[in-house]
């Protein structure tokens, strides 16, 4: 069977509120050419990293690794109509073992500029999928395509994109010489990420210079987050006639007491659930958190945050519970790309144990990529 590594968080990717919204955006100009223009391109994807161990996540003394890339491409044709590649590789290891997925095919896209900063879009693609066990006698391949719907906001030549979109795949497993099954599967996601255009319109900035003030000042507000959303099927998922489902919701934000240093709350809950089945899995995650910044004055930004998170885990329906402590130390670095958004790369350290006589631990290490915001004075 194909081996993948669902993991969420890490290609961590976080979202601006409404106000962020109202402060970064500028009025587009009626003569302004549009960012779907023929000849544009437009690009993105995703990278995750993460590692974790211990008994806690049942590895005892082997770590499981997994590391996932999935760029993409799309250029304009025309006005609105864009047709492109993507690309996806996944590895995940443990033990001296490694499973490795590739995906490559087309994708093509209409998107629609509203000239307020919002481009609904409709977009498909197809993919041929290949997926193998290092030194090992099991692979698999096949194809698939996806069907998907969604809208991208614009801050400059940068985009927030969201996109529901629904995945369908079917491979052909063989073992040995002697084993040989087709299977499929399909999942429905939601995708929050950064997205890039390349092109010759002119800014949507004013040309008026302007006094570059930091937003690391005392008073302003950091506010970042991830969010996720996955229901998974079929065969190639090894399901049956049952769906798995999970959601999670991770929102934080600092307040800067003085300037370069924040401090304030995080928050992280998670559900996991089957079709039919009347139990589902919950964590809910809260503690204080704290971060230096440092602005460089060039747009960048380095940090550093410490994390402290007391989490219950509990299963519905059933007294089956468990209470977590946790510690977190990360590292990272914000480009801002606005007064008020930038983007945000961090690798992070999180240390877990169970608060109870015997206790059990583990550890993650992660990478996260995303965006931040800042509500300024």
């Amino acid at each position: 069977m194909k081996s993948k590594a669902h993991f969420f968080g890490l290609l961590l990717l976080f979202f601006a509120t409404s106000s962020l919204i109202a402060q970064s955006s500028d009025e587009k100009e009626e003569d302004a050419p549009s960012l779907v223009d023929k000849g544009s391109l437009l690009f993105g994807g995703s990278i995750a990293l993460t590692s974790q161990g211990g008994d806690l996540f049942g590895n005892n003394n082997n770590r499981f690794n997994a590391f996932s890339f999935s760029p993409n491409a799309l250029y304009f044709v025309a006005d609105r109509f864009a047709v492109g590649g993507q690309l996806g590789y996944t590895v995940s290891w443990v033990d001296g073992t490694s499973s490795n997925t590739i995906d490559l095919g087309p994708r093509a896209g209409y998107y629609y500029d509203l000239g307020n900063g919002f481009i609904p879009f409709g977009a498909v693609g197809l993919s041929y999928n290949y997926a193998w066990v290092a030194d090992g006698d099991l692979d698999a391949d096949g194809w698939g395509f996806s069907v998907g719907a969604g809208a991208i906001y614009t801050i400059g030549n940068l985009g927030i994109s969201a996109e529901l979109a629904y995945n369908w795949e079917q491979q052909d497993v063989s073992f040995f010489d002697d084993f040989e099954e087709i299977v499929n599967g399909n999942g429905i996601g939601l995708n929050i990420g950064l997205v890039g255009f390349l092109n010759n319109r002119e800014s949507r900035a004013t040309s008026e210079e302007k006094e570059i003030v930091s937003p690391i000042r005392k008073g302003n507000i950091l506010i970042g987050g991830s969010f996720s959303l996955e229901s998974l099927g079929g065969e190639l998922n090894e399901l049956n006639e049952e769906r798995v489902n999970s959601f999670s919701i991770l929102p934080g934000a600092l307040f800067f007491v003085t300037d370069n240093i924040a401090v304030g709350p995080q928050l992280a809950y998670t559900i996991n659930w089957t079709g039919g089945d009347e139990n589902s899995t919950h964590g809910l995650a809260i503690g204080p958190s704290a971060g230096y910044f440092y602005d460089l004055g060039n747009g960048i930004i380095p940090f550093g945050v410490l994390g402290i998170t007391y989490s219950r885990v509990w299963v519905s329906n059933t007294d089956v519970s468990r209470n977590l402590l946790g510690l977190e130390v990360g590292a990272g670095t914000l480009l801002t790309v606005s007064e008020n958004l930038a983007l945000s790369a961090q690798v992070n350290y999180n240390w877990t144990t169970t608060a109870e006589a015997d206790p059990v631990s583990g550890d993650i290490i992660g990478v996260r990529v995303g965006i931040v915001g800042f509500i300024t004075r």
